[in-house]
């Protein structure tokens, strides 16, 4: 394999530090004057371009960018940048909003596409000469949203989860799919062929669509849960989802449909699969946008080269195609917006978003110069309007943002999105269970299925592990096995030794990080002095990297849970249990008291004054659970008491009460092979006779 020279290789390395240093500065400079980091990537390779480093310093714009065996590399890596931020991007985009959005989506697409399609087509052949594929191939270029800068500019403003945002995507995903089979027939004519000899590709775009989202989508799953499970090295799934993109634009390529859509389609799979953790999304976000797709950009801009239109008649021409194409997008996407259901300002906003230009729709350009299809000064009119078009339309989108505030629909599933994401069970995707005697499994069935049909109907990933012995509890096994008839459930028995309990605590513990959450069961404590669940579990308990469920006296919890107590402080493992709770009852259908302890010296003391402080105090406490709780639709209970000890209160209330479950939240602060998790958990475990759940965090 042939390498780069000496000299290559350090102009190649000099190239793209300066490269990332100017697109990174102009981002910089850009977003401090309120725009979008992608407006000053653009910017930044005009300034290293032609049009200024190459006009002022030709020998040195020369000798970096021009150089045989230089463009290559920095060609690579600003491809794998494209790669990567339509990974992203497709990533991003939530499936069950486009269905609910596809007629609006498909009505804004059509009309921004067809018209901008023809539109450009009569300009170019009319006003530019163009022959006719090179006229059409330009409408093309003109009809294509840029979904990586819109999705770029929405994530910096944090607004990718609204409706506008999502029916925007709709319609510049359906503007990327169609450009390709047309670009592939437009080459073909070009080159000599026949119109008809290019419309295969649009049956290998449907059918490679097709297979992705149905078989694709079980295999990104497994890949998924294999790599996260059995992986140990650092970022192992980040690897894997950077070289699965790859093939998938290797597939995409080689059908014709171009290597950006295939990436697109495969983030589309990993939105949805399990392991796609918010942790893995943000540091495949980290990746991209911090180093990859502002190569991508700032060498977009190094194509242009303005000294082209300096010409009155082709600038003039520059902006009139810049004012044409603007206006046909806006208002076709508008109208097709409000064909589709949307609301006046919402509509406008969305043929603001479908006009958006600078990403994709510069590939296609450049693509079109490398083929022949589009001339050098047309490339670099098209560029100069791209630049202008990101200029101008991110703060119009936020002038008419500012003027759609969410319907009551759109608020709720904003909020459940908030909720869910703070949740902690929303995070939690492997659950493991030591099936061996000694661990009472038959005292966490009820909990697991309970969580499990919770999580399913969150649409949510819940995969059960037992960890069993050569002749493991076959009860558990078929009880569980009831749950897992959903592709969101998994259950799988994983086959150990006959050994001791203590050799398969060890092996518990050697495997719990790979896992969520450990699962056990355990006979109440007698002594809150000398505290323990049991040998093996305190073993476990003390020693695993995952956190741990214990359930107490799980033997009553077969019959049907109807109220659940739950005790908050307002720190993180109580919140969490509260969740946990929070869960328990969706299934059963149960209720759940949250109750809080507000010392007396926090209020002032007793009276009415007192009274209506500890209210106050309370519900703060209380907040941020009820937030998280009501995504679940579940019947909630608050309850607020000022006593002199929350401990007594706790218990008075459990003794006084008719509850089936209590779920606790702790930490493990043992600093030897005991467990301490608190005086307060260890007196209401003693002290009280209700069935519990005890959730143990464990720092991670």
């Amino acid at each position: 394999m042939q390498g780069l020279s000496e000299h290559q290789l350090l102009t190649s390395l000099f190239a793209l530090a300066l490269i990332l240093l100017v697109g990174r500065g102009t981002a910089e400079i850009s977003r401090r004057f309120g725009q979008p980091e992608v407006l000053g990537e653009l910017l930044g390779g005009v300034l290293l371009g032609p049009s200024i480093t190459g006009a002022l310093f030709p020998l040195f714009y020369k000798t970096l960018f021009t150089e045989s065996g230089i463009g290559l590399p920095l060609s690579l890596f600003s491809w794998t940048g494209a790669i990567l931020l339509l990974m992203l991007a497709g990533a991003e985009v939530d499936l069950r909003i486009l269905r609910y959005h596809m007629k609006a989506g498909g009505a804004c697409a059509a009309f921004a596409i067809v018209p901008s399609i023809i539109i450009g087509a009569i300009f170019g052949a009319n006003l530019l000469k163009l022959d006719l594929p090179s006229a059409i191939f330009l409408g093309a270029v003109l009809s294509v949203t840029a979904v990586s800068v819109v999705a770029k500019v929405f994530m910096e403003s944090r607004t990718f989860r609204r409706d506008y945002s999502q029916v925007i995507m709709a319609g510049g995903i359906a503007s990327e799919v169609a450009v390709w089979p047309m670009i592939s027939v437009l080459s073909s004519v070009h080159e000599g062929g026949t119109w008809l000899t290019g419309l295969a590709t649009i049956v290998y775009a449907a059918g490679f669509f097709a297979t992705m989202l149905t078989a694709g989508q079980k295999v990104v799953d497994w890949i998924m849960r294999k790599i996260s499970d059995f992986s140990q090295i650092i970022f192992g799934q980040l690897s894997v989802l950077v070289v699965l993109a790859i093939f998938c634009a290797c597939m995409t390529q080689m059908m014709g449909l171009h290597a950006l859509l295939g990436p697109f389609v495969f983030g589309l799979l990993v939105g949805r699969a399990p392991r796609a953790t918010v942790r893995l999304k943000e540091n495949l976000q980290a990746l991209t946008l911090s180093i990859f797709a502002p190569v991508f950009f700032v060498t977009a801009g190094m194509r242009v080269d303005v000294t082209k239109i300096s010409n009155p008649e082709i600038l003039s021409l520059t902006i009139g195609l810049f004012l044409l194409a603007a206006l046909t997008k806006i208002i076709g996407g508008c109208i097709g917006a409000k064909l589709g259901g949307m609301r006046n300002w919402e509509s406008l906003l969305i043929g603001l978003g479908l006009n958006m230009r600078g990403g994709s729709d510069v590939v296609v350009a450049i693509l079109g110069v490398e083929i022949g299809l589009l001339p050098n000064h047309a490339y670099t009119m098209y560029a100069v309007m791209a630049i202008l078009t990101v200029l101008v339309t991110p703060p119009l989108i936020s002038w008419v943002a500012a003027k759609v505030p969410p319907s009551e629909k759109e608020s709720e599933r904003l909020i459940k999105e908030e909720a869910k994401k703070r949740a902690y069970l929303s995070g939690v995707e492997k659950a493991l269970l030591p099936s061996a005697p000694e661990f009472m499994p038959a005292y966490c069935v009820p909990t697991l299925k309970s969580l499990a049909l919770a999580k399913e109907s969150q649409d949510e990933i819940f995969d059960i592990v037992e960890f069993a012995s050569e002749h493991g509890t076959e009860v558990v096994q078929q009880q569980l096995t009831e749950v897992a008839d959903n592709p969101k459930v998994g259950y799988s028995k994983e086959t150990v030794p006959e050994t001791s309990a203590a050799d398969i605590a060890s092996r518990v513990i050697e495997a719990s990080n790979q896992y969520d959450l450990v699962m056990m069961g355990s006979h109440r404590p007698r002594d809150s002095q000398h505290f323990s669940f049991g040998s093996v579990q305190d073993r476990v308990i003390d020693n695993a990297s995952a956190d741990v469920f214990v359930v107490v006296d799980g033997q009553k919890l077969f019959r049907r849970v109807k109220r659940i107590f739950v005790p908050i402080n307002g720190l993180e493992h109580s919140l969490a249990a509260a969740d946990v709770a929070g869960y328990i009852a969706h299934s059963n259908d149960a209720q759940v008291l949250l109750f809080t302890v507000v010392h007396f010296s926090e209020v002032g003391g007793k009276g009415q004054m007192g009274n209506y402080r500890a209210r106050r105090a309370g519900a703060k406490i209380l907040k941020e659970a009820l937030f998280r709780m009501r995504r679940l639709g579940i019947s909630l209970r608050e309850q607020v008491v000022v006593a002199e000890s929350a401990n007594d209160a706790i218990i008075k209330e459990l003794q006084r009460g008719q509850y089936d479950l209590v779920v606790l939240g702790a930490i493990d602060r043992s600093a030897d092979s005991g467990v301490f998790l608190g005086k307060s958990v260890q007196r209401i475990l003693t002290e009280t006779k209700t069935p519990a759940g005890v959730l143990v965090f464990h720092a991670r």
